[in-house]
């Protein structure tokens, strides 16, 4: 007779945290391990940033940045309350999400405007929904490592790798 009551105690508990309609939540973090602060901008379909890829054009104002801390620092670059098919659908026209990295000390004295004409950040990573589920669990880099060498980037993995380093 105990252990009946002890059922009927623990069965709603567990039963109400067990919801097949559960929130889901999707993240994607970016670490720095540059020797430089950094910035990045996830690219979405939003009327102050433009389109999002194919468009692969700096976005038209600085206002989504997110800074990095030099050397070992991260940030998540996107969160949301949803699936990664969720996200896709609502915040692009695309199959992919563009993250453009910055050098901090640029966007700290540069106009907006000099930056975007002149293409001035260190690299973009044009993300299709198999990148970001095949680097959820140990997120993005920069600069890139061995793991990401299959995203597709500009400029190409090698030439960041020969410039940069590899972390």
């Amino acid at each position: 007779m105990k252990s009946y009551r002890y059922l009927l105690f623990v069965l709603p508990v567990i039963a109400g945290c067990i919801r097949p309609n559960m929130a889901v939540y999707s993240s994607i973090y970016l670490y720095n391990y540059s020797e430089r602060g950094i910035q990045s901008y996830l690219k979405i379909d939003h009327p102050d940033v433009g389109s999002s890829y194919p468009d692969t054009l700096v976005p038209h104002t600085p206002r989504f940045l997110s800074m990095i801390a030099k050397k070992n620092n991260w940030i998540e670059v996107c969160g949301y309350k949803g699936d990664w098919k969720t996200v896709f659908e609502t915040w692009t026209s695309s199959d992919t999400l563009s993250v453009f990295i910055f050098d901090s000390r640029v966007v700290d004295t540069l106009s907006w405007d000099t930056i975007r004409d002149n293409r001035l950040f260190l690299l973009r990573m044009d993300l299709s929904i198999g990148d970001i589920y095949n680097h959820r669990e140990k997120g993005l880099s920069f600069p890139p490592d061995e793991r990401m060498k299959d995203i597709h980037m500009y400029p190409p993995y090698q030439e960041i790798i020969e410039r940069y380093g590899n972390n």
